[in-house]
């Protein structure tokens, strides 16, 4: 749900938050967040989402979404699911207060606000929250609601330091329906395509899917090392039998390893169907073909259900794109293994027929390389992976001066002895001006490797690294 987590409040416990498929055409996708309070309008439900932590307010530059509402419910006035804000005024990373973004207010109760539609019933609404009014939960700033509401801008006005603020309980962005009771009892509506950004960041859209596939990398550990590619799926339905996936890759970048059933995939899975023969592509099929066949229980949010293990091809850490493939696929056991060329089928009890979802899908480009790679004797401009006449004077000020040491030990230790002495300096000098005397160790300019401790550099015969490097250069 690309970090974003259904919540649902209220003693006795009537509300209810899923992805479902619909209502109508949404405005992105097959499918929605479906928000729904029940007879105790004092609870509710909601999406928050931690990930806006330490936002400024007056840094946000587009903040949309768009609503459906199903049933208003009991109250007197329309009702459609809201957005709040938790913000810190202060800098001292506690809430101080809360804004909120109901789309009724947008029409016909200020002019502080531009005009936007008239809520209604059964329609897909779009709404500029960032142009809109908002109420402050506290008062502050005069905004209170309906003809009383305010812009962000205002707001920010008033309080310039005030920014998103998670707290223990709460995260800092909401989708919000109900917490009212009377007001917002047996209230039911959907939100969609939830848009963001500052004016430092590009736009992020969140698509809220009743069935989502999203790709995560993982850390590699440098740019040598081996790192895993994860596919989560995400899904409304509570009995999900198979899960069928076509994956891409920048086969220029990366080489595929290993295919491997995820964590969240039951031990009696297996792969009916794989192909990987095409470089840049993987298109794989999990199901259980046991004559006990399991099904996954759902609902469920990021289940993690295929692991794909990948290997640079050179050193380097740059990164490589992973996403989905959308041409058709070809010959006759590929199409009879997907219907759609994501999907996940399920057991629908209603009709006691085997169905198919096809997802929302979310790529991703990576990895971030956690890179500990070192040159032996780059002990001071270490980014810009040069040795020069500068490393020997670091180094000699490092060893009989004053100079504090980098986090690299290993790279001072030129030798690869163990120990960090004159003769590493010596072996430097030489290094640098007179390498057919003495030869830097590797890893080294002619041999870089990746100098992890107890790793061999690759050049076939270099010894490991005795001495340890908490903090690697750059990456190449």
């Amino acid at each position: 749900m690309q970090g974003w987590a259904i919540s649902t409040t209220g003693t006795p416990l009537t509300a209810s938050g899923a992805l479902v498929t619909g209502p109508a055409s949404p405005p992105l996708g097959l499918g929605s967040a479906a928000l729904a309070v029940g007879a105790n309008g004092s609870g509710g439900a909601e999406l928050r989402h931690a990930g806006f932590h330490g936002t400024l307010l007056s840094d946000l530059d587009k903040l949309e979404y768009s609503t459906y509402s199903v049933d208003f419910g009991v109250g007197a006035l329309a009702r459609a699911v809201y957005l709040v804000l938790q913000v810190d005024l202060n800098g001292d990373g506690n809430p101080d207060d809360s804004l909120i973004f109901e789309p009724e207010y947008q029409n016909g109760y200020t002019g502080n606000v531009p005009t936007q539609a008239n809520l209604v019933l059964a329609v897909w609404q779009e709404w500029d929250a960032l142009l809109g009014g908002w109420q402050s939960f506290n008062g502050f700033a005069s905004a209170t609601p309906a003809a009383g509401v305010k812009t962000i801008a205002h707001y920010a006005g008033v309080f310039p330091n005030a920014r998103i603020v998670n707290s223990i309980s709460m995260d800092g962005v909401r989708i919000v329906a109900g917490f009212g009771a009377g007001a917002w009892d047996h209230f039911v509506g959907n939100a969609d395509t939830f848009e963001i950004s500052t004016i430092s960041t590009d736009v992020t859209t969140y698509d809220f899917e009743g069935v989502g596939f999203d790709l995560r990398a993982g850390t590699a550990l440098g740019p040598t090392e081996p790192f895993s590619v994860y596919l989560d799926v995400t899904s409304g339905r509570s009995e999900v039998v198979s899960i069928g996936a076509r994956l891409t890759y920048d086969a220029s970048k990366v080489s595929l390893q290993s295919v491997t059933k995820g964590s969240g995939i039951p031990a009696s899975w297996t792969f009916t169907y794989e192909n990987t023969s095409v470089p840049g592509e993987v298109d794989l099929v999990l199901t259980d073909t046991s004559p006990t066949a399991s099904a996954i229980s759902g609902p469920f949010t990021d289940l993690e259900a295929i692991q794909l293990t990948f290997q640079r091809l050179g050193i380097n850490c740059s990164p490589a794109t992973f996403g989905f493939n959308a041409a058709p696929p070809a010959g006759s056991a590929a199409e009879n293994a997907f219907p759609v060329n994501q999907y996940i089928h399920y057991l629908d009890p209603a009709s006691s027929s085997v169905l198919y979802d096809a997802p929302g899908t979310s790529g991703v480009i990576g990895p971030e390389v956690d890179d500990h790679g070192f040159i032996r004797g780059n002990v001071n401009n270490r980014a810009a992976h040069a040795l020069d006449i500068g490393d020997v004077t670091d180094m000699a000020n490092t060893f009989f001066g004053s100079l504090p040491a980098n986090p690299c030990q290993a790279a001072y230790d030129t030798n690869n002895d163990g120990e960090t002495d004159i003769t590493d300096l010596i072996t430097l000098v030489q290094g640098i001006f007179n390498s057919s005397v003495i030869a830097i160790r590797p890893p080294n300019f002619t041999t870089p490797g990746l100098g992890i401790p107890g790793v061999v550099a690759p050049d076939g015969g270099a010894i490991p690294s005795v001495l340890g490097c908490a903090e690697g250069e750059t990456c190449p």
